[in-house]
């Protein structure tokens, strides 16, 4: 590859739809810092083949979205074959003359459009890092083998489960979230009454969202039915269903709403921030969606009907309220929306749980990311 380059180059490989809004910010200070930032978007074909070859949530087993699977052997030639095609992307690369960039940056290197870019970086000596910051690590984490040089990690209860699966110290660095440098100035951003008039609300009105999950369909429809048969005794209201972006019907939803004759605004592509920011009170499972949701102070109830282990802890810290029976989800919102005392007890919990989670809510999330690439390119 040509090393002849005017200025620093990062490559920003995404195979997700979430990924490029986690990176946004980064790719923002980059480029106020004179950088060439160059983004390879590949999710829409990597999400359309992942939903045709992998396993779908109707085959998936609710215990594996609950408990730690069982470990696997790596497959020999599952990775034989990405290390021979790596060469050749590699090979062809270099025939063209392709710019070589100074970094390579990925949310994941798992999927493999962005593990064949870190193996690619990795033959010709590129510095490759990963901004682990989609979702949320617990301790069922399924710990891959990491590839790239560098993992930024939002917290220092991520970066204890990494170690303990084995993950070297010297290759993770705590950062924080970029995506929350803009989430702790949310009144600087986002404007009630605005949001609720473009979505069809009313402001004056209490507002409960519910954050669907990526779970079993049959496990996804019993806590759809427990919410929505819950939230209908309470009047004057607004309901808000924020459907999870893999999923791409509704009708569940919409007919369960339809049954227990609910007025409510089911959506997709709403802004999850947005949604959030106008809540009084957000009702999930264990979406990462409640982590974003205690940032801005918001009332979480975290629902598990299962019998099963919380994969996170948000109502063990005392973050959030946790329900493992439907009866009592009813308590639970009474509480979260009108028991000021004991939101009270939830926020002195939040703040610790908050920390351990994301770090320094201190703005500079961003700035420490673009840091530690610098380091890593200047190192190399």
């Amino acid at each position: 590859m040509d090393r002849k380059k005017q200025r620093n180059t990062a490559l920003v490989v995404t195979s997700r739809n979430v990924h490029l809004y986690i990176v946004a910010p980064v790719i923002d200070e980059l480029t106020q810092r004179d950088w060439n930032v160059r983004v390879l978007r590949l999710e829409r074909i990597w999400e359309r083949a992942e939903r045709f070859l992998s396993k779908t949530t109707k085959r998936r087993s609710l215990e594996s979205f609950y408990e730690k699977p069982k470990p696997t052997k790596p497959s020999k030639r599952k990775y034989s074959f990405y290390d021979v095609l790596a060469r050749v992307i590699f090979q062809i690369a270099n025939f063209l003359r392709l710019e070589r960039p100074s970094i390579i940056i990925v949310m994941t290197d798992s999927t493999p459009p962005c593990r064949l870019a870190v193996l690619v970086g990795k033959l010709a000596g590129i510095p490759t890092l990963l901004l682990l910051h989609s979702g949320m690590v617990g301790r069922n984490y399924d710990c891959p083998v990491f590839l790239v040089d560098k993992i930024a990690v939002t917290g220092e209860f991520v970066q204890k489960i990494l170690m303990a699966c084995g993950v070297a110290e010297d290759k993770l660095v705590i950062t924080g979230r970029p995506s929350y440098d803009w989430l702790i100035e949310a009144q600087r951003h986002f404007n009630k009454e605005a949001i609720c008039r473009r979505l069809g609300l009313d402001p004056a009105k209490k507002i409960i969202v519910y954050t669907t999950e990526n779970l079993p369909q049959q496990e996804n429809r019993k806590m759809a039915r427990i919410i929505c048969e819950t939230v209908r005794e309470f009047s004057d209201i607004e309901f808000v269903i924020k459907v999870h972006p893999s999923e791409l019907d509704l009708s569940v939803y919409e007919n369960l709403t339809k049954e227990f004759g609910l007025k409510a605004l089911i959506t997709r592509q709403a802004h999850i921030y947005e949604v959030l920011y106008v809540a009084d009170i957000v009702i999930t499972g264990f979406s990462a969606t409640a982590l974003d949701a205690l940032i801005l102070q918001k009332s979480v109830v975290s629902v598990n009907l299962t019998g099963l282990k919380d994969p996170l802890p948000f109502a063990e810290s005392g973050a959030a309220i946790g329900v493992y029976k439907g009866k009592d989800l009813d308590e639970a919102i009474q509480k979260g929306l009108y028991d000021e005392h004991f939101r009270e007890s939830l926020e002195r919990a939040r703040e610790e749980f908050v920390y351990e989670q994301a770090y320094k809510l201190d703005g500079k999330a961003t700035a420490r990311v673009v840091s530690l690439i610098e380091q890593m390119v200047n190192d190399d």
